[in-house]
């Protein structure tokens, strides 16, 4: 048997740890002595080694709970490891996922100075247009899976870059009103005429992730010159990904167009 000292030193967990373990029922000495200090047996040295290691990849002490609990041969204590490998391969993803965010975040801001000189809104007539489109409920990228059959439907009638109108006036998780919209000739078989109207509009340059400070660009020069946003608005996809590669998002040219009328 070993106290409480030495068995620190061979399972090279601190002696303020086998306390902790103890309280947490992970790892109770076999028995105390007359004085009442702590007397741990081989079994207890094995069952030691098995937490530092697990302590090692991260388990935590409810994981360590059930790790000990059910595994009573290396075998069985493989399959937790196992397990435990598959849960960090997904943090890893998801930490990746992350800093793939990050650094377009980071990328944005050293665009954004370049790119506010070229938001400069500006009032324009939208003009009437014949269109092939589609009208749905969903997320925001779906409305590439959508652009490929009007293109079909079109049959080589198409005469403009496409555009969605957004019917919601707040933004909206998975469930937006879409309607996404390709110019085409008239006579064109299915085609609608969409209204013209008068509309304030901006040239955003970059990734579709980033097109809040240029709504936010249209509102505010909007409210300064006294003039309502309507619904819809629309987003004309001057340069954007292609039919089957994404091309460069830092290149992309979307044109934001709010419908406005003089404040009454």
């Amino acid at each position: 048997m070993y106290r409480i000292g030495a068995f620190s030193k061979i399972t090279s967990l601190t002696v303020k740890a086998l306390r902790y373990y103890d309280e947490q029922g992970l790892l109770r000495p076999s028995a105390r002595d007359e004085s009442g200090y702590r007397l741990y047996s081989e079994e207890d040295y094995q069952t030691a080694r098995r937490i530092a290691l697990l302590r090692r990849f991260g388990f935590s002490i409810a994981e360590l709970r059930d790790v000990l609990r059910g595994s009573g041969s290396d075998d069985e204590l493989a399959v937790y490891l196992q397990e435990k490998r598959s849960l960090l391969e997904r943090e890893v993803r998801r930490k990746q996922a992350q800093i793939d965010a990050l650094e377009k975040a980071l990328a944005s801001f050293s665009q954004q100075k370049g790119e506010d000189k070229a938001m400069e809104p500006e009032q324009k007539t939208l003009p009437a247009l014949w269109v092939l489109s589609a009208r749905f409920c969903g997320a925001y990228p779906e409305v590439g899976a959508h652009i490929g059959a009007l293109y079909k439907a079109a049959k080589g009638s198409a005469c403009g870059p496409p555009f969605s109108l957004y019917y919601d006036e707040e933004y909206r998780e998975g469930d937006a009103d879409i309607e996404l919209c390709l110019p085409v000739r008239e006579g064109t078989r299915g085609a609608k005429r969409l209204a013209g109207a008068k509309a304030l509009s901006l040239l955003h340059i970059g990734p579709y992730d980033n097109l809040g400070p240029a709504y936010k660009r249209l509102l505010d020069t909007a409210r300064a010159q006294g003039l309502n946003c309507l619904s819809p608005s629309r987003e004309i996809y001057h340069k954007g990904p292609g039919m089957i590669f994404k091309g460069n998002a830092d290149a992309y040219r979307t044109e934001i167009a709010v419908p406005v009328r003089p404040a009454e």
